[in-house]
C-alpha cells in the first residue's frame, strides 16, 4: 500500500526530478539550495502537523497545504522513555512522505516559524535542517525547510509515509493488546 499520490503528481515529479538531475550535472548545484531563494515555508510531516493530535500544531495563525516529500521514507524511533518520534530520511528512492506546508501568516515570518519549531521538535544532536521541494495535492511544486535525521535508526519504516495514520494503528493496537491481556488474566483468574 502507498499513499494516495494522484498520477499526474508523480508524472510531473519524475519529470521534475530528470530535469534537476540535470541541473545538478551541468552546474553542480541543487537548485533547491540556491542562496537567493530561500523558502518561507516548513515541511512538518510528524507531531507538529495540523492534523495530528493531541500534540498541537504550531501556534495560529498559519497557513497549511497537505503535500507530499517524493524520494524520501519515513522512520520512528524511540526517545526519552519510550515515546515514538518520526523522523525523515531524504534521499530514499520510491518512497514518499505525507506532511503540510506550514507557512507563517504574519508576525515574525519564517524566523518565527523556524524558532518555534526548533523550541518545539527539533533536537540538534539528531536533526539537521536542509531545503527540500515537495509536491502539494495541487500539483504544486514548493521549496521548504525540512528537519530530515540522516543517522536515523531504520528498523522501524512507517510504510505509507503517514504518521498521523501510523500513530492511530499503532494506538488502536496497543489497546487491543492490553484489553486481550485483561480478558486473558481474567479468564485465569476464574478458572484458578
Amino acid at each position: 500500500m502507498g499513499l494516495p499520490i494522484r498520477k499526474e503528481i508523480l508524472e510531473a515529479a519524475a519529470r521534475k526530478e530528470s530535469s534537476i538531475a540535470m541541473q545538478c550535472d551541468s552546474c553542480g548545484a541543487h537548485p533547491c539550495q540556491e542562496e537567493n531563494s530561500r523558502p518561507d515555508c516548513v515541511f512538518e510531516y510528524g507531531n507538529l502537523r495540523p492534523d495530528v493530535l493531541p500534540d498541537a500544531p504550531l501556534a495560529t495563525p498559519h497557513a497549511a497545504t497537505r503535500a507530499w516529500l517524493l524520494g524520501s521514507r519515513l522512520y520512528s524511533f524511540s526517545q526519552r522513555g519510550g515515546v515514538d518520534c518520526p523522523a525523515v530520511r531524504l534521499e530514499e528512492s520510491g518512497f514518499a512522505v505525507l506532511g503540510y506546508v506550514v507557512k507563517p501568516s504574519r508576525g515574525n515570518g519564517i524566523a518565527g516559524l523556524l524558532e518555534e519549531t526548533e523550541r518545539r521538535q527539533y533536537s540538534p544532536e539528531l536533526y539537521e535542517r536542509d531545503i527540500v521541494e515537495v509536491c502539494t495535492e495541487r500539483g504544486e511544486r514548493v521549496k521548504c525547510y525540512v528537519y530530515h535525521c540522516p543517522d536515523v535508526d531504520r528498523t522501524t519504516p512507517i510504510q505509507d509515509g503517514d504518521w498521523s495514520k501510523w500513530r492511530i494503528q499503532r494506538h488502536t493496537n496497543r489497546s487491543v493488546s492490553i484489553e486481550n491481556s485483561i480478558i486473558q488474566y481474567q479468564l485465569t483468574v476464574k478458572t484458578a
